[in-house]
């Protein structure tokens, strides 16, 4: 026992009120264990909001916040009462129904959460990792409950990679910068799904007005069909990226024939700008190197950019890119014609960026945290963890314990 009045001293740190006191603390193994009892004869509001006094009581323990260094429990009888549909145990103030925990220590797991991985938490509490992720996953899938996109009306759509071949489809609001859906796979129907969850949260599919994606097929045919009144906006990303990749894979086959090209690749693929000053000497000299193919599609690449670049109209736009698509066409590089083919194709939904001015720059700064969230939630057995950790992170879930 405390050399002091415990009894008094938790009940007020618990904030218990009638009937709920303080019966008697102990401090044993190096845990903290207190027990609370409840009014004699007190009569407690069954779900028929009358009173009625209790019918027997189960013994349940709850894992409280730690004492200093030392673990803490609580314990209770809690009262079982009778309702109309049977008997029911009693709802303790300290924390919600079939959770072994107080709610103070799920608060301190939530706030925790946002800043170290579940691994990292789960030594400093104490605990099972498994039992923080349903800690997490229960109150992101209440804050979710009742979360409005009502007001949705720009999405960006994107694919993640989880781990080899797995993937997730995330789907982002583009005005308040949050994820609002995700699922598993990367093909059409993780469109359908997108749609439906959105739909849940009140957001009809017609109100998208705006959805940016990639390039692929996939989200293109899955847009066109759940958003028939959204402008499918291809992110100017995702196209310079289409055009790095045909940009590497010259290089890549140009490289076991010229020696110059080794150590070339981050010269041609980095920003110019935040190049070193040697490197950008270097790159100018393969630059000047008119035989290298490499060095060829380098410079369409630069061409495009500055089409992106410039402050021009969707139909100036539409004619430079047109020019750009010949010209490439004409080279000899089978990589630059696939491209400009491609390009060529999907010119409408490039074109439209030109008129809507709409990037998922927002969606791949969540891309960011999320690929940090990969390892805060390394060791998870399934891939709901992991999307309670993009949830906690880039929701903007208003979570309330």
């Amino acid at each position: 026992m405390f050399g002091f009045n415990s009894e008094e001293l938790f009940t007020k740190a618990l904030q218990l009120e009638e009937p709920w006191y303080i019966e008697k603390v102990e401090f044993k193994n190096e845990e903290l264990h207190m027990y609370i009892a409840f009014k004699k004869g007190f009569k407690f509001k069954n779900k028929e909001n009358n009173e009625t006094t209790a019918y027997d009581t189960i013994n349940k323990v709850w894992r409280h916040l730690n004492f200093f260094q030392y673990k803490a429990y609580i314990h209770c009888d809690v009262p079982r009462i009778k309702n109309s549909n049977g008997i029911n145990m009693v709802e303790v103030p300290w924390s919600r129904q079939n959770s072994g925990f107080t709610m103070l220590f799920e608060s301190f797991v939530i706030e925790l959460s946002k800043i170290m991985s579940v691994k990292a938490i789960a030594r400093i509490v104490k605990e099972y990792d498994t039992r923080i992720w349903r800690i997490l996953g229960y109150y992101v899938s209440k804050a979710r409950e009742k979360i409005d996109y009502s007001e949705v009306t720009k999405i960006g759509i994107d694919e993640t990679s989880v781990s080899g071949h797995n993937y997730i489809t995330i789907g982002v609001d583009l005005d308040k910068s949050r994820v609002i859906a995700i699922t598993e796979g990367k093909d059409a129907s993780t469109v359908d799904r997108l749609a439906e969850d959105i739909k849940e949260h009140n957001c009809k599919k017609e109100q998208i007005k705006i959805a940016t994606s990639d390039m692929s097929p996939a989200f293109t045919i899955g847009i066109k069909k759940n958003f028939k009144n959204a402008i499918n906006v291809y992110d100017k990303f995702h196209v310079t990226k289409a055009i790095n990749e045909a940009l590497d894979k010259v290089r890549k086959r140009e490289v076991n024939k010229n020696e110059i090209l080794k150590n070339s690749k981050y010269l041609f693929l980095k920003n110019r700008s935040k190049l070193k000053e040697e490197q950008q000497e270097k790159l100018e000299k393969l630059l000047n190197n008119e035989y290298l193919e490499t060095s060829i599609v380098y410079k369409y690449k630069l061409q495009f950019q500055e089409i992106y670049n410039g402050i021009i109209t969707k139909e100036e736009a539409k004619e430079r890119i047109k020019i750009w698509i010949k010209e490439a066409s004409n080279t000899k590089i089978k990589e630059l014609q696939k491209l400009a083919k491609t390009i060529g194709m999907k010119m409408e939904n490039i074109l439209n960026y030109f008129e809507y001015r709409i990037t998922n720059a927002t969606l791949e700064g969540i891309n960011s945290i999320i690929q940090l969230s990969k390892s805060r939630a390394r060791g998870f057995k399934n891939i709901e963890n992991f999307k309670t950790i993009i949830y906690l992170t880039s929701g903007k879930l208003d979570i309330c314990v």
